[in-house]
């Protein structure tokens, strides 16, 4: 999904999590992770709830 304004690293972070406990079926969870990537450089980065800075992906990296 694209970098939304107002989302924080946690809340994205929590969704995943709550997303695999009641939506996907259990042989289908590959992680909990969440992955930030950066077209201009073409990085992926691990998202880390917690983080001082949470609000990366809101502020668009």
């Amino acid at each position: 999904m694209p970098d939304a304004p107002g989302i924080t690293e946690k809340e994205l972070c929590d969704m995943v999590k709550q997303a695999n406990r009641t939506v996907v079926d259990e042989k289908d969870i590959l992680s909990d992770n969440v992955y930030h990537y950066s077209r201009g450089d073409r990085g992926l980065d691990k998202v880390n709830p917690d983080r001082e800075r949470g609000d990366m992906v809101a502020e668009g990296r």
